[in-house]
């Protein structure tokens, strides 16, 4: 593997989970969302289908749910359905802990700001699938924060260990109140621009997704990050970090295709045939990547070449 640095931006893949008490998803269009418990108060607001609550009361033909501004609404139980959520992974250490304490935000790495750089925004036709992606999607405001189209020049540094340390969210974290801890969490880490050095374990094309609108064709490039080259990345897939080049910036920057790329890489197009690179299954967290966290849209790339970085543009 050659040593790659990826300068990205760090957001939420809403797959990481920690249990967290029951949880309903909106499964009408729109739902009225009540101040009491019965079908003639007031309307306090209108709940969109595929959003996820926190149920906070469990009374006959209502559930009493948290909203976004942390008030608590009613909405009846005919247009929900509960959402399951999975347990955490709290380690004997953390068990126990006050939510606050579990969450504390860790300090950013130290500074790093590229010479002869200027910021610059990508332009982009959301005419051809919209920032929030599929309309309707329950992964609409997820999907606004990784098709940013921004490139910093100033970051913090991260290593692969220190995102396989993050913390395990909610699937439904954006639906729980701006002063829960791990909302706090999430919004301080998704808005942290990165520089990640690593190993290019395997890149390939990603599949369709909502963010992209389900394009068959418009896909983002999957590039799997590990701290070391000893290893065959095959065998060890529970230490990867996924990161990954969205459409808007494939397109803008010609030379990152999958064959440019590829060529840094382990492995091409998945871990099934032969290796690419010096080391010649798949399922989940811990099982064929480390962590739900993902780092994307990735901005900027380097590869170190004969002992020197080379930026890939």
């Amino acid at each position: 593997m050659r040593l790659l640095k990826s300068i990205l931006v760090l957001v939420l893949l809403l797959a990481s989970v920690l249990s967290g008490g029951t949880l309903v998803q909106i499964r009408v269009a729109h739902a009225n969302a009540r101040s009491e418990p019965n079908s003639s108060a007031q309307v306090v607001a209108v709940l969109n289908s595929g959003e996820i609550f926190a149920v906070v009361e469990d009374v006959p033909y209502w559930y009493g749910v948290t909203l976004r501004n942390g008030d608590t609404a009613y909405v009846a139980k005919s247009l929900c359905k509960v959402a399951l959520d999975e347990e955490g992974e709290n380690t004997d250490e953390e068990a126990g802990q006050p939510i606050s304490e579990f969450y504390t935000v860790p300090p950013s790495g130290p500074a790093v700001t590229l010479p002869s750089c200027t910021p610059t925004t990508l332009g982009a036709d959301f005419s051809i699938c919209p920032r929030a992606g599929t309309t309707g999607s329950s992964h609409a405001s997820a999907n606004l924060v990784k098709n940013r189209l921004e490139r910093s020049c100033s970051f913090s540094t991260i290593t692969v260990e220190e995102v396989l340390k993050l913390k395990p969210l909610p699937g439904a974290v954006r639906a729980l109140p701006v002063s829960d801890p791990r909302t706090t969490y999430l919004t301080a880490l998704e808005a942290r621009p990165v520089m990640l050095e690593g190993f290019l374990a395997m890149e390939k094309n990603g599949g369709p997704e909502s963010v992209n609108c389900g394009s068959s064709t418009r896909k983002d490039i999957h590039m799997e990050i590990v701290a070391t080259d000893v290893i065959d990345p095959k065998t060890n897939r529970e230490a990867h970090v996924v990161t990954e080049v969205t459409p808007w910036f494939r397109e803008a920057i010609t030379a990152w295709t999958t064959s440019a790329l590829g060529q840094f890489a382990s492995y091409r197009g998945g871990y099934s045939g032969t290796n690419h690179g010096p080391h010649a299954g798949d399922g989940s967290v811990g099982t064929w990547r480390g962590t739900a966290w993902e780092v994307h849209p990735i901005t900027r790339i380097e590869v170190l070449d004969s002992g020197m970085w080379r930026s890939i543009e």
